[in-house]
């Protein structure tokens, strides 16, 4: 049995290790709350893709553990399983570009979706194009 942790301890940022462990349909632990960890925090979903504990409390934190090794198998693989979906629908590299681009053409007051793979890239060859932004 694999489950990831990440207790939230100051100073540790722990948001692109939860996506991973979550896209490998590993069950995460993870403390909510906590504003070092980033917005991909949020993909953990209590007793959905994981188990949440509050900032701080260790006593938390091993009550979700022990709740987390007296699961049976077969929940915890639907929480790993849920977990890798919702990573594959909201936290691919494509869904995290496509959001990068909608941003940085809103800054340049254009209001266009921009989906992943050649979507992106034609968005992106515009904008280049008509704002002649050029590599260095």
């Amino acid at each position: 049995m694999t489950i990831y942790a990440a207790p939230g301890a100051e100073g540790a940022k722990s948001g692109l290790n939860v996506i991973q462990a979550l896209g490998f349909s590993v069950p995460v632990i993870a403390s909510s709350g906590d504003r070092q960890s980033g917005p991909e925090i949020e993909a953990v979903r209590h007793r959905q893709t994981g188990l949440l504990f509050d900032t701080g409390d260790s006593r938390g934190m091993e009550a979700a553990i022990r709740q987390a090794y007296s699961m049976v198998s077969t929940e915890r693989r639907a929480m790993g399983e849920k977990g890798r979906s919702l990573v594959k629908e909201h936290y691919t590299a494509e869904k995290q570009a496509g959001a990068m681009a909608e941003a940085m053409l809103r800054v340049l007051g254009l209001r266009v979706k921009v989906g992943g793979g050649n979507q992106l890239r034609r968005a992106v060859f515009w904008v280049t194009r008509k704002y002649e932004v050029r590599g260095r």
